[in-house]
């Protein structure tokens, strides 16, 4: 629901993999019978004040939903972070739709940056807060990457 597009539309997602820039954005798409169960995306800046920032992005099918297929594809989108020099990332969730997906980040030392009570609604105009997750990568023993309260 946080996404700009329709992930269920194939043949928007099939033109936007085939058209995109592989230098700011990375893709997993999770395919069953030839239908897109998953997407997760890592997108990313070239230049500027938020080039050492990633975005991260992940819609699963409902069916599929607490299955952690997304935390896979998660964890393979942290890994190319890291490879690729990224110091941290980013995602925007809603609070109670999302709390399996937050439990799941919280596991792998991502935090609640920011919570924007009742900003976004689902289809059926129900209110949620949004809330952005972060991540920030150890580069040294003595950085644990750690909130100070």
């Amino acid at each position: 629901m946080v996404l700009d597009y329709d992930v269920a539309d194939s043949s928007l997602i099939e033109n936007w993999v085939k058209d995109m820039d592989s230098e700011k954005v990375s893709s997993i798409v999770a395919v069953l019978e030839g239908r897109i169960i998953a997407l997760s995306s890592l997108i990313r800046k070239y230049y500027g004040s938020k080039s050492h920032i990633g975005k991260i992005r992940i819609s699963v099918d409902p069916f599929f939903r607490e299955k952690h297929l997304g935390t896979w594809m998660l964890l393979d989108l942290i890994n190319l972070a890291m490879t690729i020099g990224l110091e941290t990332l980013t995602l925007e969730l809603m609070k109670k739709r999302d709390s399996f997906l937050i439990n799941s980040l919280e596991n792998l030392a991502f935090f609640e940056e920011a919570v924007l009570n009742n900003y976004v609604r689902d289809r059926e105009g129900n209110p949620y807060s949004f809330v952005i997750m972060v991540k920030h990568f150890h580069r040294g023993w003595e950085d644990r990457g750690i909130p100070s309260p």
